[in-house]
């Protein structure tokens, strides 16, 4: 049984998901038989690209519980009641259970992992993200939010039968013991990832015209992401001689700010506010046109963005952030640099512009990291740990 994943319910009764969810739902279905989820269902209008369960020949089996949905945490506990019944029955009718802790406003997995134990189910625990971590200066509220969650979730982490972090930070403060195994998140499919000769023909291209310098920013552009970082980096950068171009693609309360900054910069030093492009094909394509791909996070949960940049052979300039220095490696597969210095981003923009045809050989090995951590290498790996998991746990 899997929580946690919301859906839509359209006006023909389907059931519709996002299509990044419905990937990793069907390669849970292709090695688990009678897999049920059981997830807040909200009736409304269905996004673009969303995907009916139903439609799908291999996930059409898969059985769905619907919980009440909650738009706030006050709506959560109001509608905890009839959901914690719903989780007991669900949870009595199954033998393996999966949820998470990092959903918003109240994770399933606080009431999910202790049933579980009382019912005797072997319970897995996937750790993909720790936003509830808020970090420096903040109010006392939030600090006490944050050690709520904290105490919470270590609490689930030590319930869980079987726990995967995705980086080695996450079991280190979440794991008393240290149990659990380190496999990092990947949405990439081998049919996603470029091959090696046109890699190859690729730089050949860029590094052609070698000037201006072209970097790309995806993702949210909120604090946590370092996008402050990044534009202040940009605005030191205007004092040097090198013609760079920052580009910048994401959604968030800081959109202003990169507008503002696009709007001085327009000089040696470009900043540009492009518009969303659709994750997939188009977004692999637009990934081709630059020579790096800058990831300044302050948070520690490992972006997206970094096997997508890597599957086609861009190199990661990117903080020292667990999340992040975990997989790109320094001189190997991009450039790690200190979190939340923007004298230190700034540096290293400035060097690599001065020698661009240093990223070709980071991007090369970016390439073949990518071919061994796609999504189905992902799954696999899971897939074989479970297993061995059930065998133990069942002895």
């Amino acid at each position: 049984m899997v929580f946690g994943i919301t859906s839509i319910v359209g006006p023909n009764n389907k059931h519709y998901i996002d299509p990044l969810w419905f990937q990793d739902l069907k390669q849970h279905a292709s090695y688990i038989n009678n897999l049920t989820l059981c997830c807040p269902c909200r009736h409304g209008e269905i996004p673009e690209n969303w995907i009916a369960i139903e439609d799908d020949k291999q996930a059409k089996d898969i059985r769905i519980i619907p919980l009440q949905d909650a738009r706030s945490f006050i709506q959560s506990l109001m509608k905890l009641p009839v959901n914690l019944a719903t989780l007991w029955r669900a949870i009595k009718a199954v033998d393996i259970v999966h949820a998470s802790i990092a959903d918003w406003p109240l994770p399933f997995g606080w009431f999910v992992y202790p049933i579980a134990r009382l019912r005797k189910k072997l319970s897995v625990l996937v750790v993909e993200s720790a936003f509830w971590r808020v970090g420096g200066r903040i109010s006392l509220k939030l600090r006490i939010k944050e050690t709520v969650w904290e105490t919470i979730n270590r609490w689930c982490v030590g319930l869980a039968d079987f726990t995967i972090f995705t980086h080695e930070q996450y079991r280190t403060s979440l794991s008393k013991n240290q149990r659990g195994h380190i496999i990092p998140a990947s949405w990439i499919k081998n049919s996603d990832i470029m091959l090696h000769r046109d890699c190859i023909e690729n730089w050949t291209k860029l590094l052609e015209n070698p000037s201006p310098l072209r970097l790309l920013f995806a993702g949210r552009l909120i604090v946590d992401k370092g996008i402050l970082v990044l534009l202040n980096a940009a605005e030191q950068l205007k004092r040097c001689n090198a013609q760079i171009t920052i580009d910048i693609i994401g959604s968030g309360n800081l959109l202003s700010a990169c507008r503002s900054v696009s709007e001085k910069l327009q000089n040696n030093i470009k900043v540009n506010v492009l518009e969303p492009c659709p994750y997939g094909k188009p977004f692999f394509n637009l990934l081709r046109n630059y020579h790096a791909v800058v990831v300044p996070n302050i948070s520690d949960d490992q972006p997206r963005i970094l096997y997508d940049a890597f599957s086609q052979g861009i190199p990661i300039i990117g903080t020292n952030a667990d999340g992040i220095s975990y997989t790109v490696k320094h001189d190997q597969t991009g450039i790690i640099i200190e979190k939340n210095d923007v004298e230190a981003l700034s540096e290293a923009i400035q060097q690599i512009a001065k020698k661009p045809a240093s990223l070709r050989d980071l991007g090369l090995n970016a390439l073949e990291k990518a071919r061994e951590n796609t999504h189905e290498h992902m799954h696999d790996k899971r897939r074989q740990l479970l297993l061995t998991k059930i065998n133990e746990f069942w002895k």
